[in-house]
């Protein structure tokens, strides 16, 4: 959880996203840069993407087991609110993926 609050708002409300949704796996543009944090930190793994312009992201399962861990404190973060605004905002950039 330490880990979790040395994060930027922008990483921290990406993860937030993916807890919430139960996603497996996070569809990102190229040019978005919420994901540069997580993968540096070996936090997300890049996997085979078949659309030209994004990247696809998933969680290494220990990071994912210690993000479920801890899912409740991370969630109550943010408000719902919070989330979908993180959400409307990437949908105007590509709104085919959120």
């Amino acid at each position: 959880m330490e880990a979790f609050q040395g994060l930027s708002r922008q990483t921290k409300l990406l993860i937030c996203y993916a807890l919430a949704g139960d996603l497996e796996q996070l569809p990102i543009m190229t040019r978005d840069r919420d994901a540069d944090e997580l993968v540096d930190r070996g936090w997300l793994e890049e996997k085979t993407s078949r659309t030209i312009g994004v990247k696809n992201f998933s969680f290494p399962d220990k990071v994912l087991d210690d993000l479920l861990g801890f899912r409740e404190q991370i969630l109550s973060q943010f408000t719902e609110e919070d989330l979908e605004r993180y959400k409307q905002s990437k949908r105007a950039y590509y709104p085919w993926l959120w």
